[in-house]
């Protein structure tokens, strides 16, 4: 399992780079010299976007497909947007790494999407014109294999590495293998933890050395999460085991900053349960933090020394 995690982390990191590559070869190809990420003033008349709230491609009953992606495609530059969605219906924010779109001002632009149901293909594509507020919806059929390939095609011809939609599609299919994956293990701990708090039974709630703990985790943490069960948020059983303290306590104290730094495995979870945002929680020293995990783990032995 840890070969498989660092192959995964491996590829997430390969993909990363693409993202900021494609980000740099569009802003190269509007005649930005770009230095570093971040505002500038824009002398051409072009549309920039960080498309949240401004550019909405739905796909029509996309929540009823295993997967689906929206692609934007700017045929002017032979370049390729992909968009992030966390219902699989609207598709309305980017990726970190590649976040700004550049479209000049009413130039022809397509929205494509590919979806998978049982790894049998579905498409859509829309054609429209650039605008601030855009809004294409997409109707995806089925379609086999081969054809979907002639279909996107055209989108993939004479485009650089970083803009090929064929590459871009074979990471997501990776990416959703491995999600699957982690699932699985997820349900897997789940249970065993379950199994294991009815072998080994404790009141952690009522010994003294866990009393603060329980206390502190009724007033702050249940209302989003349980010990063994998903609730608005994961389960936080075995949480000092797949993660460190220092990360724990940070995440506690101020999630959104944890996230804004891009922390893999915060950004996962942020996305993973809709974007909830979790309260911050500056109050919590990390004294009271460590006996909230020690009332969590209800074994001291399991927790981070």
């Amino acid at each position: 399992m840890e070969k498989e995690d660092e192959k995964a982390e491996k590829i997430r990191n390969e993909y990363d780079k693409l993202l900021t590559k494609r980000f740099h070869y569009r802003m190269n190809k509007f005649g930005f010299k770009l230095t570093h990420q971040g505002w500038v003033n824009i002398d051409k008349e072009v549309l920039s976007s960080t498309i949240r709230g401004e550019k909405n491609v739905v796909v029509k009953d996309g929540n009823t497909f295993d997967r689906a992606y929206v692609y934007i495609i700017n045929q002017n530059i032979k370049s390729i947007f992909a968009l992030n969605t966390k219902d699989r219906i609207h598709f309305d924010h980017p990726y970190n790494q590649d976040n700004i779109l550049l479209l000049i001002k009413d130039q022809p632009a397509v929205a494509i999407g590919v979806a998978y149901k049982d790894e049998k293909p579905f498409y859509g594509i829309q054609y429209f014109v650039a605008r601030e507020k855009v809004n294409v919806e997409l109707n995806l059929k089925s379609i086999d294999d081969s054809t979907l390939r002639e279909n996107l095609a055209q989108f993939n011809r004479n485009y650089k590495k970083e803009n090929s939609i064929f590459l871009d599609l074979n990471y997501q299919k990776v990416f959703y293998k491995e999600k699957q994956r982690q699932q699985q293990l997820l349900r897997e701990r789940e249970f065993m933890e379950q199994l294991k708090m009815k072998a080994f039974p404790c009141d952690c709630g009522h010994k003294e050395e866990y009393a603060n703990g329980s206390r502190l985790f009724k007033a702050n943490c249940s209302p989003c999460h349980a010990l063994t069960k998903e609730l608005v948020g994961p389960a936080l059983k075995g949480i000092s085991r797949r993660r460190s303290m220092k990360w724990i306590v940070s995440v506690v104290q101020n999630s959104q900053k944890v996230i804004g730094s891009g922390d893999r495995y915060a950004v996962e979870l942020y996305n993973q349960y809709g974007m909830a945002e979790m309260k911050s929680f500056p109050e919590l020293s990390e004294n009271n933090i460590r006996d909230i995990i020690n009332y969590i783990e209800c074994n001291p032995i399991m927790t981070e020394q």
